[in-house]
């Protein structure tokens, strides 16, 4: 009798000291994605020292072809630039071998070098929270490639720089920057064009791919040029759609199958800061500082810190 009266005690304490448990390692989860973080808004950072501007999202190809095209699917966005700069010089020396340097536009796609290095996994790209898989393929093995829970902030509107909604500017130019720390390679951004201040603007967050059919999800395509959110929408949002492609049943994607989204065009995609950690997404500011935002942040601070051209510098609270 005695026996089953400790076993049942034990069954108790340990029940008890379950959910204590799980805390604490998802707060070491938690932990180590902003340390990732951090390392990433180091590389944005060394990278700025090297080359005197903020590693582009991409390129339109109108620098490279001279001609006005704007289309811009298969050249090598922010993820490859920095490979360099987050210990990764082996896969960014084979990647910039294969590819060349002279024309970033659709040059080497297809290249089986481009392709190993695409399908590599890199660990500072993948949140510990994070429960899924990162390689897709959309069923072609040549765009076989790695996702990431890390993307880069593209201001108050998303890839098609429209649909600006409450505390932001009228419609903008096809991607005429307008505060966002991260554009086209031909418009240069730089430090000092983050008027606001480093400190006052986010350049990265996170967002949380599909943990299954990950292929035909714009969430955590950085290989791509889909690898931007907006502060257009609110962190783990609820309220509104995110506009995407109708690429997944709605409600499959984010913490709690909260993404909603809607039809639009590929090219339209305005994509939500997304978290697997409760309560919030962490950040990486532009001064390489790493802040976690609650969800029931203002609309108005989210958007002005997602803008840093605005000349409403905010701080987090």
């Amino acid at each position: 009798m005695e026996l089953l009266v400790v076993i049942a005690i034990i069954g108790i304490l340990i029940a008890l000291l379950l959910p204590a448990v799980q805390a604490a390692r998802e707060a070491a989860r938690r932990m180590q994605c902003s340390n990732s973080l951090k390392n990433l808004g180091l590389g944005i950072h060394n990278y700025h020292d090297t080359y005197g501007a903020i590693v582009p999202y991409g390129t339109s190809g109108k620098k490279e072809l001279g001609n006005g095209d704007s289309q811009s699917n298969g050249a090598p966005t922010w993820y490859f630039r920095i490979l360099s700069f987050i210990e990764q010089e082996p896969l960014w020396s084979k990647f910039v071998t294969a590819w060349g340097t002279e024309k970033w536009y659709k040059a080497s796609w297809y290249n089986t070098d481009v392709i190993a290095v695409r399908k590599t996994p890199v660990a500072i790209f993948r949140c510990p929270s994070f429960p899924g898989g990162l390689t897709a393929n959309e069923g072609d093995a040549t765009w076989e490639r790695q996702y990431g829970c890390y993307v880069v902030n593209l201001g108050p509107s998303g890839y098609n720089q429209d649909d600006y909604g409450p505390y932001f500017p009228a419609e903008q130019t096809w991607w005429t920057p307008y505060g966002q720390p991260f554009a086209f390679e031909e418009f240069g951004i730089t430090f000092a064009s983050v008027t606001d201040g480093l400190s006052n603007t986010m350049f990265m967050t996170e967002v949380t791919p599909p943990v299954s059919n990950l292929g035909v999800s714009a969430y955590g395509d950085i290989q791509l040029m889909r690898g931007g959110i907006t502060t257009r929408l609110m962190p783990n949002n609820t309220s509104e759609p995110d506009y995407l492609e109708n690429w997944w049943d709605a409600g499959t994607v984010g913490r709690g199958g909260k993404a909603t989204c809607t039809t639009a065009n590929w090219y339209h995609a305005i994509l939500a800061a997304r978290s697997f950690h409760s309560g919030g997404v962490n950040v990486c500011l532009g001064d390489g500082s790493i802040r976690f935002v609650s969800d029931s942040i203002s609309q108005q601070v989210w958007g002005c810190m997602g803008n840093g051209g605005d000349g409403l510098p905010v701080s987090l609270p």
